[in-house]
């Protein structure tokens, strides 16, 4: 039979897409555990882009070790560009298909274990994401009139630009990343930029080359009009200096009015190399892109950020050691990066500014993480796709901190904090690390029974309220403290605490420790007492509802009781005995505002609407006669 060559074509053509529509009809579902078949190697990453778009075109390279025998090879990916080819090992493969964001990549055999593939994607397409968390972001940065292109992969928007696998616990090796962009244009990425080739002649390869460990959010690249302005730093305790790489706006006046602040990222990366251990990419460098992401991601090597403010800059590169040296290994001890990093802000201040401006800071964030009276740091497992949960600024961040510098407190050994804080790092170096991780080591590190802190701010939530007493006796002090912990069934929260005691010889201050509730503390204490305060340096996430000198009141034992209290929305009052007479009755907040006042006939139970009343601390007064009986009251919120 003969057949002509436009035959032969046609079906060449009709074949290649049969297998790839076969490919896409075959009933096919995954395993839900198909992440473990295989292990990350390599990543090479080749791809054209610039700065007005979001249209990128190219190949990603994963080179891969399969773990356990499988019939495909799954990545996350963008079902939304256009596949223009696939290659296994160098040889065309045409059974793949999408199912939703999972690109499914088939084999006539299975996939051995122990066998290593090299699995090349060719793509292009426009990148399209809405939300704050946008994979890969095209604007102008109006303030100085230059369009910049910048990724931004955390924690799920890698998959939007490059086939890649989404799991935390799985770092590839080493990284390449490749961006042609138009002359004139520079890309920034991970690593050391080892060349920069033409193109064409209208066009610029920028190749950057990582050789650590790299988790999959922290590739990156951005492309604009930059200038580099680089610098070196000589690291304490290091033979030799290493390089700050900046891409800067190549705008007139930009790094004139920036320099100064960037020259600060030098203080802190000497700063954090003596609290946690060098730099851990001294062999690469630490550099900036700018772009108006509106804040900034920490991207392994090379940050990208806005602006380059104090807080910000120490933040991110802060991250460096926590998140891309150690990166945690789920979404729900995110705290544990972020918690760091903003700690970091305070630490920057506190070794590098002031102590005031520090104190500034923490009490700023406790404010914030004390907006979530039901908040934990902890994510369950049934919010830990939610990005605003797992970025939530109040707890994340804030109380993140917050219950670092409590971990400080309670250690009481600064040397011993940060020693124990280099050996997890030491010990999870490269890896991914777990809140548990964090927790036991630093038990067995400070040789402290933490189990109580870790339940309390790790996994609980919200924080203790605090209404204190106290009056002077003789030789004397007598302290009545009682809890009512913000969050719904939270047990009481065991702490140490700080009592300043002024008085007319000198002020002193004191460490208490609270583990029941209420509790009584008896403390002996010569002179006269003025006043007291309570965590004056401010240590503890925590309200103090009252804190207020007893006087001498007489008896109420035999007269009446009150319940509940704390209290929502009625207060009960019965009398011991039943009369006739009337019993003047006011409840006044602690400045002395009447906000119920009353006459009721003595009877067994007399029960007071305070629904209009405010949560806060107030004073029950009866008057009977002469007499005043006077007892604290506390309102609360309805959980």
């Amino acid at each position: 039979m003969q057949i002509s060559w436009k035959v032969l074509l046609l079906f060449y053509f009709v074949f290649i897409e049969i297998g790839v529509v076969w490919s896409q009809e075959k009933d096919y579902a995954p395993e839900p555990d198909w992440y473990k078949t295989y292990d990350v190697k390599f990543y090479s990453i080749n791809l054209e882009a610039n700065d007005t778009t979001t249209y990128i075109k190219g190949n990603t390279l994963v080179n891969l070790l399969i773990k356990q025998a499988s019939d495909s090879v799954i990545f996350n990916f963008n079902s939304d560009l256009h596949i223009d080819s696939v290659y296994i090992n160098g040889q065309i493969s045409n059974t793949y298909k999408f199912i939703e964001d999972l690109f499914i990549i088939k084999n006539p055999k299975n996939f051995v274990s122990e066998e290593v593939l090299n699995v090349q994607v060719f793509y292009k397409g426009l990148v399209q994401t809405n939300s704050f968390f946008s994979s890969l972001s095209s604007e102008k940065d109006n303030n100085w009139n230059i369009p910049v292109t910048w990724t931004l992969s955390e924690p799920f928007g890698a998959k939007q630009w490059f086939p890649c696998k989404q799991q935390l616990n799985d770092k590839a090796d080493s990284c390449w990343v490749s961006i042609i962009v138009p002359k004139g244009r520079m890309a920034g990425s991970v690593g050391v930029l080892t060349d920069t080739v033409s193109v064409s002649g209208s066009k610029v390869q920028f190749n950057w080359r990582t050789k650590f460990p790299i988790s999959y959010y922290l590739i990156s690249f951005t492309v604009s009009d930059y200038k580099d302005y680089s610098f070196y730093v000589k690291i304490p305790e290091h033979k030799d200096s290493m390089r700050v790489q900046n891409f800067v706006y190549n705008r007139t006046g930009y790094l004139e009015s920036n320099k100064s602040a960037i020259d600060k990222t030098s203080d802190f990366l000497k700063l954090f190399s003596k609290l946690f251990g060098v730099y851990p990419f001294f062999e690469e460098k630490y550099g900036h892109c700018v772009a108006p992401i509106g804040g900034g991601m920490e991207h392994q090597t090379m940050t990208t950020l806005a602006n380059f403010s104090y807080s910000l800059v120490s933040h991110e590169l802060a991250h460096q050691w926590f998140g891309d040296y150690i990166t945690c290994s789920s979404w729900q001890d995110i705290w544990i990066n972020e918690g760091f990093a903003s700690y970091c802000e305070y630490l920057a201040l506190e070794f590098l500014n002031s102590k005031s401006e520090a104190n500034f800071w923490m009490a700023n964030a406790q404010g914030r993480a004390l907006r979530e009276s039901m908040g934990s740091v902890f994510i369950p497992a049934s919010e830990a796709e939610d990005e605003y949960r797992i970025f939530s600024s109040n707890l994340s961040y804030k109380k993140g901190a917050a219950i670092i510098h409590m971990l400080r407190y309670q250690i009481n050994n600064d040397s011993l904090f940060f020693s124990s804080i280099r050996e997890y790092l030491s010990q999870f170096k490269f890896k991914t690390a777990s809140g548990e991780d964090f927790c036991n080591l630093m038990e067995k590190k400070t040789n402290l029974d933490l189990t109580d802190f870790f339940n309390q701010w790790y996994y609980g939530k919200g924080y203790p309220q605090f209404d204190i007493s106290w009056k002077s006796s003789g030789d004397s002090l007598m302290l009545n403290i009682e809890q009512f912990p913000s969050a719904k069934n939270s047990s009481f929260f065991k702490t140490p605490f700080d009592i300043k005691i002024a008085g007319n010889n000198m002020d002193t201050i004191i460490r208490l420790n609270q583990d029941s509730n209420p509790q009584k503390f008896i403390i002996k204490h010569s002179g006269q007492i003025s006043s007291l305060e309570f965590d004056p340096n401010n240590w503890l996430l925590k309200k103090v509802m009252s804190l207020s000198r007893l006087p001498e009141l007489p008896s109420i034992d035999d007269y009446f009781v009150f319940k509940p209290n704390p209290f929502t929305d009625n207060v009960s009052i019965s009398f011991k005995t039943e009369s006739a007479k009337d019993e003047k009755i006011k409840i006044l907040s602690l400045t002395g505002k009447i906000v119920y006042e009353g006459i009721a006939k003595r009877k067994k139970e007399i029960v007071i609407n305070t629904s209009d009343i405010s949560p806060g601390v107030y004073l029950l007064v009866i008057s009977h006669g002469d007499n005043k009986y006077i007892r604290k009251l506390i309102k609360v919120d309805k959980y």
